[in-house]
């Protein structure tokens, strides 16, 4: 059709009124053209084309829940819906939904009438790439070593992209531009692409470009973490999560020591973005691997899976790994490395109840930081020290260890952990019944803790409104807080501190005695069935009322 267009043009040039409507794999690049992209079917077009097609072949299939994960592992594509719709008459949507994990193998025996390469996905993947030019096929390949998406910047750098080729990929189709401006493959033609990047030999070479890439790109986050473009940086680490995941992957393979050095700079990202299980993997991955190793990531690495593995539950494994994060620091001399190895041994003792060698910890971890410097670690190992001071029943010089740590965070404008620390001052309030200033602390905190999508904080918040509405005798508002609160903690997978666990059950076991077990459960499962945002909308509302 290309080949084509100076003859449609010299047609629509004489004829000024005619409209033409043409169907091809790229624009003709004609004055006048106007493009329609053909896009994927939404997810309930999708899965009526699934179920039609895989009635046409066999009259009693039943759909079940894997209908709708096939859709989405075929991107919507009409074709390969088609084609794994064909294999109803021998497998449940189930067996077909485990047999993509490789798609293409799969997708074939289409309608003997279509054209041949029309038969199979391979084969109408491979038509369009014979179809490329060498500078296409090269980055047609080499793009397909990005996990989810990419932006153009990173393609120059990783794929060594130019704008003309990649270009030349969108208006193709084989490359997608979201509509956040980033560009992407669908899964089934990534497939295909891994597979040609494969045959050609360049594998190891653009895959090891790619996780030098993120890892660079991590260490640079890592300080950015602590400090007042925290929230800009969490998003960018949110973006590219899933290329994280495959340069952790590659390195554990290729590089474990590089793998220790990326797992270690993640460990901030995961614990306020709440996906501590799934770091915690990762952080014990790389530090098998590295077992040898005494070295400042791998203390740090240390640090982080005894944080993430006791907010998980595993609180054995939290002390264990806290102690030798500490012995690890202490050999290596990284000074200030070690004031956060002692602020993590620090909450570990703490999670414990063993307050006396918490507080030895902490205290000899701000003295550290005092005379480092560090400000960041200064405002954490006090913040800890404020936690340590409120299990010990000292409300007011834990208010003013919290206060201390805030000024400092608010200072360096980290926006989660003034956030985090409004939030346990909230429950130093509660302690001492103060209701409305509580109401105040924990509204800050959740704006702070919303912003940068610290769930852990916005559900113990909600707790926290609970708390106060049911010793003010709200009580069936504390219930629907304490369901949105659960429904919030359950999502990022976390136990409760031991402080907000007990102020949980205490607003329970009022509610349930007030409304009775049937209206409690009621609002509780109201709670839970709520949006984050609309739970945060619920609580700000009842502290305005």
């Amino acid at each position: 059709m290309r080949e084509a267009a100076p003859e449609i043009a010299e047609v629509l040039a004489e004829v000024p009124n005619l409209k033409r409507l043409a169907t091809s794999r790229e624009p003709l690049g004609i004055r006048g053209e106007r493009r329609y992209e053909v896009e994927p079917l939404l997810a309930d077009d999708a899965a009526t084309l699934f179920l039609e097609r895989a009635r046409a072949v066999n009259l009693e299939f039943e759909p079940s829940g894997a209908v709708g994960e096939i859709c989405r592992r075929l991107d919507g594509l009409p074709l390969a819906l088609e084609l794994a719709a064909g294999r109803a008459s021998v497998l449940s949507p189930e067996q077909i939904l485990a047999r993509l994990e490789q798609a293409l193998p799969l997708l074939t025996g289409g309608a003997r009438d279509a054209p041949e390469r029309q038969r199979t996905l391979r084969a109408t993947i491979e038509w369009s790439f014979e179809l490329l030019s060498e500078p296409e096929r090269k980055l047609f390949r080499h793009v397909a070593v990005f996990a989810g998406s990419f932006n153009l910047e990173t393609a120059e750098q990783v794929a060594e992209a130019d704008l003309d080729t990649l270009q030349s990929l969108v208006h193709k189709n084989l490359v997608r531009r979201w509509g956040s401006g980033r560009f992407g493959l669908l899964e089934t033609i990534r497939e295909y692409a891994l597979e040609a990047l494969e045959a050609s030999g360049e594998s190891h070479a653009a895959r090891e470009r790619h996780a030098r890439h993120y890892l660079a790109l991590a260490e640079e986050a890592e300080p950015q973490l602590r400090g007042g473009s925290q929230r800009d940086w969490i998003e960018r680490l949110a973006v590219e999560h899933d290329n994280l995941r495959s340069a952790l992957a590659w390195f554990a393979e290729h590089g474990p020591a590089e793998q220790l050095r990326l797992a270690a700079s993640l460990g901030e990202y995961w614990w306020v973005r709440g996906h501590g299980q799934e770091g915690a993997r990762w952080l014990e991955d790389a530090l098998a691997r590295n077992a040898d190793e005494p070295t400042s990531p791998r203390a740090t690495a240390l640090a982080w899976a005894s944080n993430l593995l006791g907010r998980t539950g595993f609180r054995d494994k939290e002390m264990r790994l806290a102690e030798e994060s500490l012995a690890v620091a202490r050999l290596v001399g990284d000074e200030w490395t070690l004031t956060r190895s002692l602020t993590r041994l620090g909450n570990a003792a703490h999670d414990q109840e063993d307050y006396a060698r918490a507080r030895s910890m902490l205290e000899e971890g701000r003295a550290l930081a005092k005379r480092l410097g560090d400000r960041s670690a200064l405002a954490w190992v006090t913040h800890s020290l404020a936690w340590v001071t409120l299990e010990e029943g000292d409300y007011d010089q834990a208010g003013a260890l919290y206060e201390e740590s805030i000024a400092v965070w608010r200072e360096l404008g980290v926006t989660g952990a003034v956030a985090n620390a409004l939030c346990d001052l909230g429950f130093v309030a509660l302690h001492q019944g103060r209701y409305s200033q509580a109401r105040s602390h924990f509204g800050e905190s959740l704006g702070g803790g919303r912003e940068v999508g610290w769930t852990e904080i916005v559900a113990y918040c909600l707790v926290g409104f609970a708390a106060a509405a049911a010793s003010e005798g709200a009580e069936e508002p504390a219930a629907r807080l304490l369901g949105a609160a659960r429904a919030a903690r359950d999502s990022v997978g976390i136990r409760s501190a031991a402080n907000v666990h007990e102020f949980g059950e205490r607003a329970a076991s009022s509610a349930r005695a007030k409304l009775g077990d049937e209206r409690f459960a009621a609002a509780l499962r109201h709670g839970e069935e709520m949006s984050l945002d609309d739970a945060i909308a619920y609580a700000l509302g009842d502290a305005d009322n």
